[in-house]
């Protein structure tokens, strides 16, 4: 079988009108690019984009990471108070809330499960533990700053081509700069 081409063909992004999002951007690789802005919508079509957008927001967050040990999906407990902690951030009016609208907790504790090989439950036991001054300066340590970054590329869906391009571009600057 030959290898997909993993290239992203298709970028979506949101378009802003000053700070309201006004909306989205479609570049096809390639063929060209295009908005489809909410106010060319009727009312019932804009209704809906709004619901299928909070579908997708809400009920993203039950997707959550096998436990790293036993390879279990997460409970529906756990997926049940990830979707409620995404709807009550959505209806506080944090829509992107950077590790999960919780100071970064969120992010922390997958960075403490996927570093130590703990269980949620152990990652938050020990992180709510800890003084505010080991919370920080945890968020330094080598495995934990090597979790973070795999996770947020994980999210980010980068592929390694791009990640070697990224580092590519980054020490180009960096030369220029010198």
């Amino acid at each position: 079988m030959a290898a997909k081409n993993r290239e992203t063909t298709v970028a979506t992004r949101i378009v802003f009108d000053g700070e309201t999002p006004v909306g989205v951007n479609f570049e096809i690789l390639g063929q060209g690019t295009f908005d489809v802005r909410l106010d060319q919508l009727d009312p019932v079509t804009r209704d809906m984009a709004a619901c299928h957008g909070l579908k997708r927001k809400i009920g993203d967050g039950a997707a959550l990471e096998r436990d790293k040990k036993s390879g279990a999906s997460a409970t529906p407990a756990e997926k049940w108070a990830e979707v409620i902690r995404v709807r009550d951030q959505v209806l506080d009016g944090q829509w992107n809330v950077r590790g999960g609208g919780d100071g970064g907790r969120g992010l922390m504790i997958e960075a403490l499960m996927r570093a130590t090989g703990t269980t949620r439950e152990e990652a938050e036991r020990h992180w709510d533990g800890w003084a505010p001054d080991v919370q920080a300066a945890m968020k330094t340590e080598k495995k934990i700053v090597a979790a973070m970054a795999q996770i947020r590329a994980e999210r980010a869906r980068v592929t390694p081509d791009a990640q070697k391009a990224a580092h590519d571009a980054l020490a180009g600057l960096m030369q220029r700069a010198a």
